[in-house]
């Protein structure tokens, strides 16, 4: 028998040269994914939050019309739906429900005051000119809302993730493998 060399792959017991720490091989590197992974989502939810009030479109409620042959078969038996006439919409509602309904896709967003913003949540019958049209709010657009302390926190858990790579290139930069250097 011959001695256990370095070209062996099994170690005999007690031998320790060459051996390096399980913590430092795999929990290191695990944690520092693990904190660079929520630095990124927490830099990027933080970030997204600040930044959506000013790019806009919060709080633009999103509302669609039906055609008055579609709120015909819909509702025409159903006496419980609230109704409001077309004057009696604010400014802001009024010029939505006049886009809706020259909109191909009978969309448009409320941009102003919105007093009927119950009614038009539950779904309202508008009168328009004589003609019924059954409206309803399909998309709140609310802005993100998240703690001030996500952002922050996101890019401390980043940064704690990149020196903990960085800490373990350094402690194994002799042990590097040969394909990540250009020798």
């Amino acid at each position: 028998m011959s001695d256990a060399g370095p070209s062996q792959p099994f170690q005999r017991p007690g031998d320790t040269e060459g051996t390096e720490s399980r913590v430092l091989t795999y929990a290191v590197p695990f944690a520092a994914a693990l904190l660079i992974a929520v630095g990124i989502a927490g830099v990027v939810i933080g970030g997204w939050a600040i930044v959506q009030p000013a790019v806009g479109g919060c709080e633009n409620p999103l509302i669609s019309v039906l055609s008055p042959t579609e709120t015909e078969e819909r509702f025409a038996d159903d006496e419980t739906l609230p109704r409001l006439d077309f004057q009696e919409l604010t400014p802001a509602e009024q010029r939505a429900v006049e886009e809706a309904v020259e909109h191909p896709r009978r969309q448009a967003t409320v941009d102003g005051e919105f007093d009927n913003l119950e009614a038009f949540d539950r779904g309202v019958l508008v009168t328009v000119e004589g003609t019924d049209r059954y409206v309803t709010i399909i998309s709140m657009n609310r802005c993100l809302s998240v703690s001030p302390l996500v952002l922050p926190l996101g890019a401390i858990s980043l940064l704690i993730g990149m020196v903990g790579f960085a800490y373990l290139w350094y402690r194994f930069e002799s042990n590097v493998p040969s394909f990540l250097t250009r020798e």
